[in-house]
């Protein structure tokens, strides 16, 4: 089993969705967010649930989406949990009847910082955060160099269960992550497959070995 919880995000095919189950990852993350490139239609998600044993089912939704539509996804498909985005608050936290994971958009690295107390204030409602910093391709190498930042990011993943999205090089720079932060573990992504049931996982494969004990 990996040393490091993993949760697959945006997944929107088969072949990724057995290809992490396989590796032993903890969560799979569907995408029901009609806005994104990378949303799925709950018929395909539940065929998809069929072919997979292990990983617990993630929904993730966007800021525009109700109460009443998030809970009809978790009771037609039995979610896990719900991903919800930074804006959604307390109130609708607590409403949800499934635990949940809130994802923060890090647009670059000086505001870490404010995370602090809106995180302090969810802690006992928010089962795991995400940190993403792909939206704006913020690199390890990028938070390495602003010594703040880093302090920044070192303190947050120390009072929280935190995993990380973020673009990794290779395994060695995974690995540089995982022993300078105490994180929960990382969010990988899916991708299109390159033809129906086909499509190359060279540098996953990479990743998910080095994380093999």
């Amino acid at each position: 089993m990996l040393k490091t919880n993993i949760k697959a995000s945006q997944i929107s095919n088969l072949t990724d969705a057995r290809y992490f189950a396989a590796w032993g990852t903890e969560w799979l993350g569907f995408c029901f967010d009609f806005g994104q490139d990378h949303y799925i239609a709950h018929q395909e998600v539940k065929a998809i649930k069929e072919w997979i044993v292990g990983p617990k089912i993630v929904g993730e939704f966007g800021a525009g989406q109700t109460i009443q539509e998030v809970q009809k996804y978790i009771d037609l498909l039995g979610l896990d949990l719900v991903q919800v985005g930074p804006f959604a608050d307390l109130d609708f936290i607590q409403q949800l009847s499934v635990p949940v994971i809130k994802a923060y958009y890090l647009e670059d690295t000086k505001h870490l910082s404010e995370l602090a107390k809106p995180m302090l204030l969810l802690q006992n409602d928010v089962e795991y955060s995400i940190l993403d910093f792909t939206k704006n391709n913020i690199s390890w190498t990028a938070i390495q160099a602003d010594e703040e930042a880093l302090e920044n990011l070192k303190q947050l993943c120390s009072h929280n269960l935190i995993m990380l999205h973020i673009n990794m090089k290779d395994a060695d720079e995974m690995e540089d992550i995982r022993t300078s932060l105490r994180i929960h573990g990382f969010s990988l992504q899916g991708g299109e497959e390159e033809k129906v049931g086909y499509k190359s996982f060279d540098e996953l494969d990479d990743l998910f070995e080095a994380l093999e004990p």
